[in-house]
């Protein structure tokens, strides 16, 4: 345990754990969104998997999802947070002329776009899970379609699939960070990050 604490004091240490929980906030998403995508097949199958949700069955698999996830979140955060004031504090006199080599524009800009995709969270759970914002029906399929009728809703889904979809280079980072083996050189990981079907 202590070993693990000392990995993560490092910077190499939490750029992992911010690769680890990045991942599994992705693969949260993309089931997510593959939930969601049963919107296409017609109102019977969203409708019955909203209705699975809501249903005692499903308690245990929410809260465990809930706790993981809440986790992840508060770890990667953290993770970025600190890395991003340890940058701050590493050359207090600022570069006449700046050019970045190897990182990536999304790579600078994920301390601003990551608290941004915090806010679509809140705005997608207050639209389809309270109900709080955004026209409203009896069932999800009809609360889907309304909403997306609506151009800002839309407009808001749009922005926040975009953006993220440009925060892989967190994967990439991962992969020339694990505490195992050799790194991987940055030319292979961005390949395959070119290569991913969501780019």
């Amino acid at each position: 345990m202590q070993t693990l604490v000392d990995y993560y004091s490092t910077t190499l240490g939490k750029k992992f754990f911010v690769a680890v929980t990045g991942l599994i906030l992705f693969a949260y998403v993309f089931i997510h969104m593959a939930g969601n995508l049963q919107l296409y097949a017609g109102p019977a199958l969203i409708n019955s998997y909203a209705e699975f949700l809501h249903s005692s069955r499903a308690i245990p698999l929410l809260w465990i999802t809930r706790i993981v996830l809440l986790a992840a979140v508060i770890i990667h955060i953290t993770a970025t947070v600190q890395l991003w004031w340890r940058n701050l504090g590493s050359r207090p006199v600022k570069y006449d002329k700046r050019e970045y080599l190897e990182s990536p524009a999304t790579a600078r800009w994920m301390i601003w776009s990551g608290p941004a995709i915090g806010l679509f969270v809140i705005y997608h759970i207050l639209h389809l899970t309270t109900h709080t914002v955004g026209p409203h029906q009896a069932l999800l399929y009809d609360t889907m379609v309304a909403g997306f009728k609506t151009p800002y809703i839309t407009a808001i889904y749009v922005v926040a699939v975009i953006l993220l979809g440009r925060c892989t280079s967190g994967t990439g980072s991962g992969a020339g960070s694990r505490p195992w083996g050799s790194p991987i050189p940055n030319t292979t990981r961005q390949g395959a990050l070119l290569r991913a079907p969501w780019r």
